[in-house]
């Protein structure tokens, strides 16, 4: 499990896994609230491919992605 505390702006994190293994995403945000409203993207791409993607916006955002790698 990686945890990322005290990321601002824009944050970009790679993992290399191996085939087969599963995978679980969470993301636990809170937006603040401005004028106008903050949001959370969120893209997973697989060997370039995009998995998900998804544009959240709110003061609280809970996200959860999970799949199997090919």
């Amino acid at each position: 499990m990686q945890t990322v505390k005290g990321a601002t702006g824009k944050w970009e994190k790679a993992v290399d896994l191996p085939s087969g293994q599963k995978v679980m995403l969470k993301i636990y945000v809170k937006l603040p609230q401005t004028n106008p409203a903050s949001q959370l993207s969120t893209v997973q791409t697989i060997d370039g491919v995009v998995m998900d993607e998804k544009v959240q916006t709110g003061k609280k955002v809970i996200y959860r992605f999970c799949y199997k790698l090919p």
